[in-house]
């Protein structure tokens, strides 16, 4: 399902969400308000570049959109401090978005104050004002569903998130659309790898920033295709919390892509 589609009634929701806070705050204050906090940034491109061949990336939320399953009891600290015993280095992303991705702000700086590797946070981003808050509740970059929006209000966030300092991540599952989009604006391009051979998925697309895959591989030679596709890192999705030990699993796709 095109995620547009599955962000619908969300968005709408994000909506009013927006404007109750446009009401309430003024714009430039809280971006001043933002801009003051301090701490050190963590760069997730640099984290990338760093961590040798396709490295790995996590990501949080207690709602897997598909199959949608409650991950009851769910531990995010627990979890990511396992992770990095494991070699998770490049970073982790984080959802603050409750009502569809069971996700908590909270986990940003509960993450943020206790390892050592960028946090990147994910929501439904469709206002500068929410990137604003993002860098305010200790977001190192930011993941952006680029597919939701037209290109002016893309923009918009995009330059957000250069103003704060903070890096901007893209999704999108229609890589076409985002050529346009000035590369010093987007630090990577996160695409869905799903079924088709990543190489046939992009095209010989030539996009902004690193290239990332959504993806859960489950051999050897899929991390290797990947790799020829051109990617640059990769970000297992939803089916990895599925496994019967996540763990074990992150181990096995290390080892794989240590021998590349």
């Amino acid at each position: 399902m095109p995620i547009k589609n599955l962000f619908k009634k969300h968005i709408k929701h994000k909506k009013k969400e927006v404007k109750q806070l446009r009401r309430g705050f003024d714009l430039q204050m809280i971006r001043a308000a933002a801009m003051s906090i301090g701490g050190e940034f963590r760069s997730v491109e640099v984290g990338i570049r760093q961590s040798g061949p396709l490295p790995l990336l996590v990501e949080l939320k207690s709602n897997l959109l598909s199959p949608r399953v409650n991950l009851e009891g769910f531990q995010p600290l627990q979890s990511v401090r396992e992770l990095i015993k494991a070699g998770l280095e490049a970073g982790v992303m984080v959802a603050s978005d409750s009502a569809l991705m069971g996700g908590d702000p909270s986990w940003l700086n509960l993450i943020r104050a206790h390892t050592e590797i960028p946090v990147v946070q994910r929501d439904v981003f469709i206002d500068p004002l929410q990137v604003y808050q993002g860098r305010a509740i200790g977001a190192d970059a930011v993941l952006i569903h680029a597919d939701i929006l037209n290109e002016k209000d893309l923009i918009a966030v995009l330059e957000a998130a250069g103003e704060m300092g903070i890096e901007a991540l893209l999704e999108t599952g229609e890589v076409a659309r985002i050529k346009n989009i000035p590369g010093d604006l987007v630090s990577a391009v996160v695409f869905d790898a799903g079924d088709q051979p990543p190489a046939e998925l992009l095209g010989g697309a030539d996009l902004p920033g690193l290239l990332i895959a959504r993806t859960f591989p489950r051999s050897a030679d899929e991390i290797r295709q990947l790799q020829d596709a051109g990617v640059q890192a990769v970000l297992l999705s939803d089916a990895f919390w599925l496994e019967p030990s996540f763990l074990e699993a992150f181990l096995e796709i290390q080892t794989w892509r240590q021998a590349l």
